[in-house]
């Protein structure tokens, strides 16, 4: 990553904040708009032929208030591809732009090299998971489900291990980091955990066909991902706080 510059912290700052916003605004404002929607909404969907290698039934009576639901009809679904095709773009970036500052906060610090492939993992990880959520949108639930919901699985898995490694290469970098008090890299590994085994509990739901259930547990994943990014906004400072 030698010879690409690092942006100001201001312009950091705001792609994180940008990344976050436009991820819940695109996620919660297409789900209110599926929800109060209704017509083919209410419908009964058969997603049963697509799951034929997998020998089971999958029918949706009404759709279930997962975030990709509004991702089947418009004009949510324009919501839904716009928004989410923009925050994987930023988040590619987001991921350059940590990456840069690590490394050379690495070099400052005389980072070890186990720190440093933690660094450059996660950088991959992040060009990973915004491309997945970029071609996500391109595969609607109701049409093209295997693939939709493998590129959610690089989406979801690819996050995780991503927001791991930069918080594992960071290490003692931002120890003395805290909020109200408490350890900011306590906190992202604790929304980790959280956002990990809300993953799980969402595919084990679905497995038991408890869809609201699965639902459920896939927005705290959400929501605990968003937090786990603002924990690194520390990292960034706003201009009028003494940014570059």
């Amino acid at each position: 990553m030698a010879g690409f510059p690092t942006p100001p912290d201001h312009v950091s700052r705001r792609l994180l904040l940008a990344a976050v916003a436009i991820t819940l605004a695109t996620c919660i404002i297409s789900q209110v708009m599926l929800q109060l929607g209704s017509g083919p909404r209410d419908d009964q969907l058969d997603l049963s032929d697509q799951l034929e290698d997998l020998d089971r039934t999958l029918v949706f009576d009404g759709l279930p208030p997962f975030i990709s639901s509004a991702g089947v009809y418009y004009p949510e679904r324009a919501v839904f591809e716009v928004g989410l095709s923009i925050a994987g773009l930023l988040f590619i970036l987001l991921g350059l732009v940590l990456a840069l500052r690590t490394e050379g906060d690495l070099k400052e610090g005389e980072g070890t090299n186990i720190r440093r492939m933690f660094n450059l993992a996660g950088l991959l990880l992040a060009g990973l998971s915004g491309a997945s959520l970029v071609i996500m949108t391109r595969h609607p639930m109701h049409t093209d489900l295997v693939a939709h919901l493998t590129y959610a699985m690089y989406v979801f898995y690819g996050s995780i291990a991503w927001a791991a490694c930069a918080t594992a290469a960071r290490g003692r970098l931002d120890a003395d980091l805290e909020w109200r008090g408490h350890s900011l890299v306590k906190m992202r590994w604790s929304l980790l955990t959280l956002a990990f085994l809300s993953l799980q509990i969402t595919i084990g739901t679905i497995a038991f066909s408890s869809m609201l259930l699965s639902a459920f547990f896939e927005w705290v994943m959400l929501f605990s991902m968003q937090a786990v990014l603002l924990t690194f906004l520390p990292l960034f400072p706003a201009a009028d706080a003494g940014g570059d």
